[in-house]
């Protein structure tokens, strides 16, 4: 279910990070029906480059269910290696990532809580062509035409390998926004998660220069996870 939380301030960062500015979106989470959780992301852009700041936390209720405070943050831009920074807070898993993307290579700095205390290392995994983390992914898929039909292939590094994450744009129609009356286009992804698992999820994200998600369904193993925009700060 971490993937599944992870994924829904993320698809925000296909807002508008690299058309300079400052944005922040927020959803409110709902797993059964129920209120478990809300996710927000911090997006500055510049000149080609972005820092988007990506948290999900779990509701304080919901926290003896599932604990999760998770935060990543996405750096990159022309003229030099993206950095990909996480911190995972998941129960009793702690870990801290930092991955530096290079044209040939990723390299991955690793520093996680055992039962002994905490342990850092490094690892580096060459990769074929350009690949991007899965913030920067999001960014790349909106500047995607949305035109019904197409059929779009990003490449996601997942921390240890690439895995391609297909995107399926589906026909556009009117619909009413707490932001107005907006075009909406629904959007198919699939891709696996970073233990191999097959994952899917179904985003209906607005047709113009916003591109605002409004609403983020997940499926996990047994239930889905929906997402709804309940605020946007332009």
């Amino acid at each position: 279910m971490r993937w599944a939380f992870l994924m829904l301030p993320l698809l925000s960062c296909a807002a508008r990070a690299e058309r300079g500015g400052a944005e922040r979106l927020r959803w409110a989470v709902h797993y059964l029906g129920l209120p478990v959780g809300e996710a927000q992301v911090d997006i500055t852009g510049a000149e080609g480059s972005w820092r988007a700041t990506a948290r999900a936390r779990s509701a304080a209720w919901y926290r003896p269910v599932y604990d999760l405070d998770d935060q990543l943050t996405s750096v990159g831009g022309p003229g030099g290696d993206a950095v990909y920074l996480t911190r995972l807070r998941e129960g009793g898993f702690h870990q801290d990532q930092r991955m530096t993307f290079g044209p040939r290579a990723v390299s991955v700095h690793r520093r996680q809580r055992f039962s002994d205390g905490w342990r850092d290392w490094t690892d580096t995994y060459a990769v074929e062509g350009p690949v991007h983390d899965p913030v920067a992914a999001l960014l790349a898929l909106r500047r995607l035409d949305l035109d019904e039909g197409a059929r779009y292939t990003v490449p996601v590094f997942t921390g240890s390998r690439t895995a391609p994450v297909e995107v399926a744009v589906g026909a556009a129609s009117p619909c009413e926004t707490a932001w107005g009356p907006r075009a909406c286009v629904p959007l198919t992804m699939t891709g696996q998660s970073a233990d191999k698992e097959p994952q899917s999820l179904w985003v209906t994200i607005t047709d113009d220069a916003d591109r605002l998600p409004l609403e983020v369904v997940v499926q996990t193993p047994a239930f889905k996870v929906r997402a709804a925009l309940s605020a946007w700060t332009p």
